[in-house]
This record gives C-alpha cells, sequence and structure tokens, in this order.
C-alpha cells in the first residue's frame, strides 16, 4: 500500500495540506476575529459537482474559493515543466480517482480526446443496452396518438421511443400516473 505523503496547498501554505492519495486537510491554527480561537487538524470534506469531479473550499483572509481536488494535487505533487494549462485523468479511469499516479499535465487537445474516448465507450454502452431493451422477449408495443386520439407511430418498445424522440415520462403515462407526455397519449397495444 502507497504511504501518505502530506505537502502544503500551493497558495495556501500554512493553511491547508494535501496528501498524495487526495485528502486534503486544515493544519492547526489560531484563528483571529473578535476573539482569539484555536482550530485542530481535520480532513476536509468534498463535494462531487457534475461529471464527476470532486472540489473542496478554501478559506483565505475570509475569502472562500470552491477548487477541483485534481487540480489541487497536481499543482503540489506533478511538476509542470512544459507549462502546460489543463490537469487530464488517465483514459480508461474514473474521474472522482485524483490520485498522483491517476494525474498528468496536458493540452487542451489531450482533454477533448479523453473525453471523447469517455463519451464513445459510455455511447457504446447505452446502445447496447437500448438494443437489448427493445429486443427484450417482455418488451411491450406501444402506441403514440395526438391528444385527438389520432394514431401516429406504434413503437418496439418504451426505450426506442425514449430514445429516438428524447421525450421522458412515457411510463408515467402508460402506468396512469399522467394524462400525457409532451403533448402525446400513449397507450400499450
Amino acid at each position: 500500500m502507497e504511504t501518505e505523503i502530506w505537502l502544503p496547498v500551493v497558495w495556501y501554505e500554512g493553511l491547508y495540506e494535501v496528501s498524495n492519495l487526495w485528502r486534503v486537510r486544515s493544519i492547526d491554527r489560531i484563528i483571529e476575529r473578535s476573539w482569539y480561537f484555536f482550530k485542530k487538524k481535520w480532513i476536509i470534506k468534498k463535494q462531487c459537482v457534475t461529471w464527476n469531479y470532486l472540489n473542496t473550499c478554501f478559506c483565505k483572509k475570509w475569502i472562500k474559493v470552491t477548487r477541483n481536488v485534481h487540480n489541487i494535487v497536481a499543482q503540489t505533487f506533478i511538476p509542470n515543466h512544459d507549462n502546460l494549462p489543463l490537469v487530464c485523468h488517465l483514459v480508461e479511469s474514473i474521474p472522482a480517482n485524483n490520485s498522483v499516479s491517476n494525474l498528468f499535465w496536458g493540452t487542451y487537445k489531450d482533454n477533448t480526446q479523453d473525453m471523447i474516448k469517455k463519451w464513445r465507450s459510455r455511447l457504446r454502452r447505452d446502445y447496447w443496452k437500448w438494443k437489448k431493451s427493445i429486443e427484450h422477449p417482455s418488451s411491450i408495443k406501444i402506441l403514440q396518438y395526438t391528444l385527438d386520439w389520432i394514431l401516429i407511430k406504434e413503437w418496439d418498445s418504451t426505450a426506442e421511443a425514449k430514445l429516438i424522440l428524447w421525450i421522458t415520462w412515457i411510463l408515467n403515462c402508460l402506468k396512469w400516473r399522467n394524462k400525457t407526455a409532451w403533448c402525446f397519449i400513449w397507450k400499450y397495444s
């Protein structure tokens, strides 16, 4: 198992430290307001934002700043000799894994290629999931009507209609929770 190494966070020296295992902690210090109090060392919680990237909040001179954990780890542990602008994750990795062995400095092109590869694998997975749901023996054909009960189309399954039309709540309409879904009436055939 890898040993944990703690180094001060860039721009927050004397206040916060980050480890090579992407944990962030505050340092023991005395905080001055209208009174003084001692703040003990503690591990800071991280929040998960969109795209599964973790971020955390820092405070210096009563100004709060939220920063991504992978940027903090890379700035502290990985030297950027070529002055590359972005911190990228390895191709097959999870964005929430911010350990030093999983990060590298890269260009915008590297970041875009990484994003395209991740999206292609996700689309491929979703396509086969959709394909299986259509060909599933228990999939039931559904009928799409206008509000005047004029038949528009017969679909092989709800998954197919949902994927092609980008309409949600079809199942709610079929289960009588809603009367319509996006100005269409849906019924089992």
